[in-house]
């Protein structure tokens, strides 16, 4: 599967990782987003794994992911994926998307 780059920090992920380690990656050990990313995963594997390719290639990681799907898209998949397709065609989307976020957007 192919990365989405936007030039931004180094991604975590790598296609060589396992799948659950990719999960844990992006959890960034919280463990409310390591709930929801299994929980997604096991509904959808393969749009949900490119989701996460997304998100790493613009730096969200952990809370930040628990945030965007409970608090931005009112946990509705279909809004999920709706924003994830938004960021990956956009610049513009991505600084909406961090704006919407707040200060201290990556979980580093």
């Amino acid at each position: 599967m192919a990365k989405v780059s936007r030039g931004h920090r180094h991604h975590r992920i790598t296609q060589e990782m396992s799948d659950s380690k990719v999960l844990l990656t992006m959890a960034a050990g919280k463990p409310a987003a390591i709930a929801l990313l299994s929980k997604l995963y096991q509904a959808d594997k393969g749009p949900f794994m490119y989701a996460l390719y997304v998100l790493d290639s613009i730096g969200i990681y952990g809370s930040n992911i628990f945030r965007l799907y409970a608090d931005v898209c009112d946990e509705d998949i279909n809004k999920f994926y709706d924003v994830i397709h938004k960021v990956a065609v956009s610049e513009e989307e991505i600084l909406n998307l961090k704006t919407t976020l707040g200060h201290g957007w990556v979980d580093d």
